[in-house]
């Protein structure tokens, strides 16, 4: 295993807490604007808006590779469900968020 996917599980394994009434899952970003993929696993009481997100590691874009490598020892690793995202594309665009305390932005925003 080579020491990103290590690094990865390491963080993985730290944040997956398994919390009762929770419900857990993976995003993968393709942030075209910084050049690396981003992987988080996000967390949300059952019912409720998203809670917590942490992001486990970056690997650049151009490392192909190693971007592979990782995701395969994630998905050996992890039966969570995983999500796909690219900063092209934004999941909600219509919507501007004011307000973002879980990601440290503690005042409005526009």
């Amino acid at each position: 295993m080579i020491k990103a996917s290590q690094e990865l599980l390491e963080r993985y394994d730290a944040k997956f807490t398994k919390l009762f009434n929770h419900e857990y899952w993976l995003v993968i970003v393709a942030d075209y604007y910084d050049k690396v993929h981003t992987f988080y696993l996000y967390n949300k009481h059952i019912k409720q808006p998203l809670t917590d997100s942490h992001e486990l590691a970056r690997v650049e874009m151009a490392d192909k590779d190693t971007y592979t490598v990782m995701l395969r020892d994630l998905k050996a690793h992890s039966n969570l469900r995983i999500e796909f995202r690219d900063t092209r594309r934004p999941v909600r665009p219509e919507s501007t968020v004011l307000v973002d305390r879980v990601h440290g932005h503690g005042s409005a925003t526009g």
